[in-house]
């Protein structure tokens, strides 16, 4: 298994690299979003878990880790906006 889950590294890494370069709009977090989606895919493989299509499973982890980046992102910025003193308002009393 070691030795496939090395071939899937090097035949795409590439791959992975670009779409979630695609994903985030930042190629240092791209990086380390693809480093995080191929450690998690080994630690997956090492603990003993079965996996069919190991390129499919490489891409679902890349893009959890994307989605997750853009959770934390929203977050971060709601409150951010909350702090600057930005809130809601009833826009029933906005007049047009």
């Amino acid at each position: 298994m070691k030795e496939q889950f090395i071939n899937t590294y090097s035949q795409y890494s590439d791959d992975i690299f670009r779409y979630l370069l695609f994903r985030v709009y930042d190629r240092d977090i791209a990086i380390e979003l693809a480093q995080e989606a191929f450690t998690r895919t080994w630690k997956s493989i090492a603990g003993g878990k079965d996996i069919e299509n190991i390129r499919a499973f490489v891409y679902k982890v890349a893009y959890h880790l994307a989605i997750d980046l853009s959770r934390k992102k929203k977050e971060t910025s709601l409150d951010a906006m909350t702090e600057a003193g930005f809130g809601v308002s009833d826009s029933r009393n906005i007049n047009y």
